[in-house]
């Protein structure tokens, strides 16, 4: 008898020790469940950004706010009217800092102010790019997630339109968001809203600024970011080849140039072209590859499908009208372009010369008659004064 009780109170205890097990495990995986819930809950959006950020703030909360500073949860505003790159450096970003850190998505919505008044659009991209890179990396450390997001698309009907506005055309934004996702280093994930909206948006009379539908649909784009391309990135792959990669995938779509700690590349069908070199157009410029590379020293004389170029620091020089030399001789460049059919006289700091298809011709020397009727005398090609 008193075995069998000994043996029951065992089993019991065994009993109540594999259902304490089991709401042990339970209840870790529930808190884990919660946890993993609760982190995802509170994840939160950082806008920074011009009046078309404003414009999302006013949307959603059916306000006329012309700059908004907010800390609503999820959603922190920092936004202005007429915001440029200096606002975004030193108000614009600096009131956002202190809550920069884990769970935190920080999407900057800044360019289009800046494009009413650069003259060098490739300058002011390469500048916004090197702040938001730099800045990408500290706030990457403290476990935010940067975001660019496209400058989006204005109306085509300018009639309306003044002042420096004009200078904002579509073609001009596309120009620089091309120079912006070239630029950008992949700690800043690239966010194509001009895409995702072209076709489909509706602005009011000053062609800039959209309807609050609009409005909502880009910032839902932003807050599911889905909007672009952002885990496209320019990196080495698993066997340690560069190529242009999404979430670890080669693009073997993707041909264009792009920029990495090393410098800018052309990639051809998703790798870099280590084999090409010449003059490759992208983003409205025309840039001087040797090698796979941007050769961005590189002055001179080069060569593509349309003829031969005046390049000037690794770009083709389209302004330049003058004469310009290379191991073969000196030539007449017009507009950036080598003209081959110039005949005639032109003039650099050395003095007069007579062109001959384009080239001086050193081995000429005699009279020369002018259009004017003046006669010159030229020794080895050039003008005797």
């Amino acid at each position: 008898m008193k075995s069998k009780t000994t043996r029951l109170i065992r089993r019991l205890m065994v009993g109540f020790l594999t259902m304490g097990l089991i709401v042990c495990l339970l209840g870790r995986l529930v808190a884990s469940s919660l946890t993993s819930s609760a982190e995802s809950a509170s994840r939160t959006t950082i806008f920074v950004g011009d009046s078309r950020t404003v414009d999302f703030y006013n949307a959603l909360h059916d306000t006329a706010y012309r700059s908004i500073t907010r800390n609503e949860g999820t959603d922190i505003w920092s936004a202005r009217w007429a915001a440029t790159y200096d606002w975004l450096v030193k108000t614009g970003a600096p009131q956002v800092e202190s809550a920069i850190g884990k769970n935190t998505d920080v999407v900057i919505l800044m360019g289009y102010n800046d494009l009413k008044t650069t003259t060098n659009l490739t300058k002011s991209a390469r500048h916004y790019a090197k702040w938001l890179n730099r800045k990408a990396t500290a706030w990457g450390e403290r476990g935010a997630t940067v975001y660019y997001a496209s400058v989006t698309p204005v109306g085509t009907d300018r009639a309306a339109i003044t002042g420096s506005a004009e200078k904002v055309t579509n073609p001009r934004i596309q120009r620089w968001n091309s120079l912006m996702q070239m630029y950008l280093e992949p700690q800043v994930h690239y966010l194509d809203l001009y895409d995702r909206i072209e076709h489909q948006f509706y602005t009011r009379t000053d062609h800039t600024h959209y309807a609050p539908d609009t409005s909502k649909v880009l910032y839902n784009i932003v807050k599911n970011k889905t909007g672009g391309t952002h885990d496209l990135v320019f990196a080495r792959d698993s066997t340690g080849q560069w190529g242009m990669l999404e979430s670890g995938t080669l693009r073997t779509d993707y041909t264009g140039l792009c920029t990495n700690q090393f410098g800018t590349f052309l990639v051809t069908n998703g790798r870099v072209d280590f084999s090409y070199t010449g003059i490759y157009p992208w983003a409205g410029e025309w840039w001087m590859i040797e090698n796979g590379a941007w050769s961005d020293s590189y002055s001179g004389i080069a060569r593509n499908a349309s003829g031969w170029w005046k390049v000037q620091d690794g770009k083709v020089d389209f302004t330049y009208t003058g004469i310009e030399q290379n191991v073969n001789g000196w030539w007449r460049v017009e507009n950036g372009k080598v003209n081959f059919t110039f005949q005639g006289l032109a003039q650099n700091r050395y003095g007069w010369w007579k062109f001959t298809d384009g080239k001086v011709d050193f081995s000429y020397t005699g009279s020369y008659q002018t259009e004017q009727g003046n006669t010159l005398e030229i020794t080895d090609g050039k003008v005797q004064m």
